[in-house]
């Protein structure tokens, strides 16, 4: 409890400080309501400033444009809205005691003005010429001026004209925001240099699934497998569903606490934010620069096919029932093409007196990785006026994702000694004799799919001083990969293909542009050569269902001093699963040309790895002068496997050193019956509750709070007999105890499921302030604490038991969350006509303790042991390390519109940013990631019809990276353009063109007294986008 007297003391002289601002009561007050409207882009404004003169009274307009000024003083008043890029509006209202007075005010753009009084001076607008781009900009900046949690937003007007966009792609131009990718799709967000599953993403404030069995079991270059299965992926969202993204910084009391890099917030489209009927469509297409074309070309399966399908969306708003139903309701669907490649080098760094060389090539991977991506989400949006004070809503979004991707690698391995290895070991290397090498094989496909389906009813009761709001929200995702029932195959896998010679040079040590030439053995196109044929299934799964209930309750103080308070409950329940049976699912072939000396001779692909043109610029050079080697027709073995089933067997491994014909293993046996199927069954449940208030006193504006959760934890978890168990039953055990058989295993995981429980809670104060210096100088700061909880693969799972050792191998279900700890500040100076240009500086210092720590030993009560039966045993766990972690950031940014340029560069605008990032721990904790520079800038211009634009990113050397400390990705630039050109007033065409310059993707490794090579290598070419769009 003396814990947690701190948070209790913080609230107390919160509430204290709030109470005295209570102390001037004011009477004779009245009320103003109405709305703002933008006559300008015919849209009702959300964020305009609406101030009453000569008092503290300040409020912004919220979605649907709409205020209330509560606790006017009685009379004659003077109300002014302000707005980003648009004149000021003021009126004068009368309001009486205790009464309700409306007004509808617009916004507009002003006449022109002169100067001076010279004829010949020139005239001088007011405000901007609107276009998509500045509208949306101008959002940004409103809502930047009256974010509390300093905040940042990207409005839809700025997403851009395609269908392609991942909402990754317009995050990652803001500045402190960073994206990690999952090859050439943006998956999750960095921000202030914090990994993605430090932040948290929602829907209209509501916590959504993000279902992806790949973050389980693979990972990302910057988090190891199962780091980041509590990450947002953006991969399998659509952009054209989402009205605008905010960026918070620092989370209020109101907002779930597991943000400690800061929350995104996607909002929905609203009908009641525009006045009556509003459709739109969009229709383009997406090539890709190494296949661009219209033609059928090869692949990405083992056919012949377009490599471009038609994207679209469409958007339909309108408002009933005189202005008291609004609908939204919106389609679209997007279909990219990707060709992947990459290339890895591995090197012996261990020199001997016969070879002094200090790091030589032995292998080199090579993967060719051709990819289609469709997106797709249908949207429902319905909000209903039941009465003046009450209204309804249901919020439905379905997303759907599918990949499809093709990877076939081979690794060139030079096979002897590091000794015989020819050539310098960097940029040239190969094989000492003509036989003297081998190729592996390998590489799957894969067919993904994620569908997302979220529903959310709420409520909002407003009456006078008071509201009352409530949401129910329901998010289920699932991911699942399923090969062989779509009719293709995970991998085809043979022998690797030993007996070769070859040579092969590259022409610099960052460079991938290898040339293999073979010298020696079968010639490597001939399938036949390929041994001892089986296949394998991918049936990797993860279901996340999300549901929650949640209650707020604001009450606007009758106070001199503009003052709420704020109080909230929420109770949710997170249940996740994720399964793999990769391990079990092998067969052999045994058709016909098949089993251990047979071949998929019968079934070749038309696939040639590498082809001519390729980005990497890496050829392939058979003995008989053909090209790279061969690879069987997985999509003809998916179908003979449905078809002949008789032509593949799964057989088992009959002890732990004699595996099944189709290469499974006793241990593949017990990971994919068992061990991971599931590899983790978690439920959480969160009660939380919060306490919030605002006030404003002059030019100060305070917010504080603090919020409570208390997490319980439920995992379903395998109950396993020990290996001594296992041997007393009187079934086989190796020299070591382990099971020998497959019978043992299954005697072995016999018991029914157990279900083992874990607790924490947190109190979690924050406070902001923002100081208005001048109109167009703005001051933040804010502070709060937050946590990240643990990855759910550590506190869930199998569990193995050593009697003899009195040794428990387990996870930790008692795991507490990293807590965290952030101060952030912001300094923001607005210019120009109306403030429609901006310069700001932001600092953040985050600082987080108890970090997850790996193969930890514990004693039975410090790991929190239930079981009589394993008193007094040790368990071999995962534990909490003290030793903090700090990032630290600052981000300079800057918007300007040079409307001061001679006419035909009016249009033109500039957003530049640069952010610097740095962490700061003790040794032998490892952070992955970390991008020491960044600096980001578009250019825009805007004449008459025509739209341009412009974006580069350039990021420093960054890292570590890839799970080691020696890596780290290559500094380095990527420009993406863009356009449109006005055809009718309700129709634009357009283009975008991401990654310009085919900028490949560099990671490097270093080594003491070498100099840096190259370890990967990636390039997804370049992607371009065509379409039109049009508004009616």
């Amino acid at each position: 409890m003396h814990q947690k007297l701190p948070s209790l003391l913080f609230v107390a002289s919160a509430v204290l400080a709030f109470v005295v601002s209570a102390v001037a009561q004011s009477a004779g007050t009245g009320t103003i309501t109405g709305h703002v409207y933008n006559d300008v882009n015919k849209e009702y404004v959300r964020d305009a400033e609406v101030h009453v003169e000569g008092t503290n009274i300040t409020v912004p307009t919220e979605q649907g444009g709409g205020f209330v000024l509560n606790r006017v003083p009685a009379g004659k008043v003077t109300v002014t809205v302000s707005y980003a890029g648009l004149a000021t509006t003021t009126a004068e209202i009368e309001v009486a005691v205790d009464a309700t007075a409306t007004h509808e005010f617009e916004l507009g753009a002003a006449s022109a003005t002169r100067e001076s009084t010279d004829k010949n001076s020139t005239v001088k607008l007011d405000t901007f010429v609107v276009t998509t781009e500045k509208d949306g900009n101008a959002k940004a900046l409103q809502r930047q001026k009256n974010s509390m949690n300093l905040g940042r937003s990207v409005s839809s007007d700025a997403f851009g004209n395609v269908t392609e966009g991942n909402v990754g792609e317009f995050l990652k131009y803001l500045p402190g925001v960073e994206m990690e990718y999952s090859e050439a799709d943006t998956r999750g967000p960095r921000l202030g240099g914090m990994s993605s599953e430090y932040a948290s993403v929602t829907l209209d404030g509501k916590s959504i699934a993000s279902a992806d069995a790949f973050s389980q079991y693979v990972g990302y270059e910057n988090s190891v497998a199962g780091s980041a299965n509590r990450s947002f992926g953006f991969d399998t969202i659509s952009i054209n569903s989402i009205e605008s993204i905010e960026i918070n910084r620092v989370t209020p009391a109101s907002i779930s606490a597991d943000a400690p890099a800061g929350n995104i917030n996607l909002k929905t489209r609203k009908a009641f934010d525009q006045k009556g009927r509003h459709i739109s469509v969009n229709v383009g297409t997406v090539l890709n620069s190494q296949e661009f074309t219209l033609k059928r070309t090869v692949g990405p399966d083992d056919s012949f096919g377009l490599k471009y399908k038609p994207n679209y969306s469409m958007n339909y708003s309108d408002v009933f029932l005189n202005n008291r139903l609004g609908v939204v309701l919106s389609l679209n669907e997007s279909n990219v093409f990707v060709e992947q490649y990459r290339v890895d080098d591995t090197y012996n760094r261990t020199p001997t007196a016969a070879d002094p060389r200090g790091q030589v090539l032995t292998g080199v991977l090579l993967k060719d990785g051709p990819k289609w991506t469709e997106r797709a989400s249908y949207t429902g949006t319905f909000d209903f006026r039941v009465t003046p004070y009450l209204s309804i809503s249901l919020n439905t979004l379905f997303n759907r994702y599918h990949a499809q991707f093709y990877n076939r690698q081979v690794t060139m391995n030079a096979g002897g000694t590091r000794a015989t290895v020819p050539g310098d070991g960097v940029l040239t290397y190969g094989t000492a004799t003509g036989t003297g090498g081998n190729i592996a094989f390998g590489g799957g496909n894969g067919d993904k799919f994620t569908n997302t389906l979220n529903l959310i009813p709420s409520f909002e009761y407003r009456r006078g001083n008071l509201t009352i709001d409530g949401a129910y929200s329901s998010s289920h995702s699932r991911n699942d990969y399923d090969n062989l029932a779509k009719g293709t195959l995970n991998s085809a896998n043979v022998n690797a293909l030993s007996g070769i010679g070859f040579t092969a040079a590259r022409t610099s040590s960052d460079g991938a542009d290898w040339k293999f030439v073979q010298t020696g053995g079968p010639d490597w196109t001939d399938l036949s050569q390929q041994k001892n044929p089986r296949i394998s299934d991918d049936n990797r799964s993860n279901t996340i269902d999300l549901k929650a209930g949640e209650m707020n309750a604001k009450y606007v103080l009758p106070t001199k001093l503009p003052t709420f308070l704020q109080v909230g409950a929420k109770d949710t329940r997170d249940w996740e699963i994720t399964k793999d049976t990769r391990a079990y699912d092998v067969w052999q072939y045994v058709g016909p040309g098949g089993g251990t000396t047979g071949s998929f001779a019968n079934y070749p692909s038309p696939i040639t790895l590498f082809p001519s043109g390729n980005q990497p610029n890496v050829a392939f050079t058979s003995i008989n002068g053909g090209a790279a080697p061969a690879f069987p027709s997985r999509d003809a073995l998916g179908t003979l496997f449905h078809t002949n089933p008789g032509y593949f067997v799964r057989s088992l491994p009959t002890s732990s050193t004699v595996a099944g014909s189709s290469g499974m293993t006793l241990a593949n046996y017990e990971s994919g019956r068992y061990l991971q199927v599931p590899t983790y069954d978690v439920t959480e449940t969160i009660k939380a509750g919060y306490l919030m208030a605002n006030t404003r006193v002059a030019k100060l504006q305070l917010q504080a709070g603090v919020r409570y959760e208390k997490t319980e934890i439920a995992a379903d978890e395998l109950n396993p007999y020990s290996n001594q168990q296992v041997k007393a039953a009187g079934y086989a055990v190796t020299a070591a105890g382990a099971p020998d058989s497959v019978a043992a295993i299954d005697y072995k995981y016999s018991r029914a499921r157990v279900v083992r429980h874990g607790k924490y809670d947190d109190f979690f104060p924050s406070a902001t302030a923002k100081y208005t210096f001048m109109p167009n100088l703005l001051g933040d700061i804010g502070w709060g604490k937050t946590i990240r909880r643990p990855n759910l693969s550590n506190i869930s799972g199998s569990r193995s038991i050593n009697d003899d050792a009195m040794i428990v191998t387990t996870p930790n279900p008692n795991l507490l969350p990293e807590r965290s700890e952030k101060i952030a500040a912001s300094l923001s100076y607005f210019f120009g006509q109306a403030g429609i240009n901006n310069l700001q500086v932001v600092a953040t210092h985050t600082k987080t303790k108890n970090q997850t720590i790996a193969n930890q030993t514990l004693n039975s009560d410090q790991y929190g042991n239930s079981d009589p039966a394993l008193e007094g045993y040790e368990f071999f766990t995962f534990a909490n390390a003290s030793s903090p972690v700090t990032w630290n950031s600052m981000e300079y940014s800057y918007t300007q519109y040079l409307s001061f340029l001679p006419r035909l560069f009016q249009g033109t605008s500039v957003n530049l940013s640069y952010t610097r990032t740095d962490t700061t721990s003790q040794p032998g904790v490892f952070v992955q990631g970390i991008i020491p520079n960044t600096v980001k800038g578009t250019v825009r211009w805007h004449y008459g019809r025509v739209d341009l634009s412009t974006s580069a990113i350039w990021q420093d050397d960054s890292g570590p990276t890839v799970n080691n400390v020696n890596r780290y990705q290559k500094a380095n630039t990527k420009c993406d353009i863009s356009g449109s050109v006005k055809l009718t007033d309700r129709v634009r065409l357009y283009f975008a063109v991401r990654n310009l310059f085919q900028q490949s993707h560099r990671i490097m490794e270093k080594s003491v007294g070498n100099p840096d090579v190259l370890y990967r290598y990636e390039n997804y070419g370049t992607i371009w986008s065509f379409g039109l769009k049009g508004a009616f």
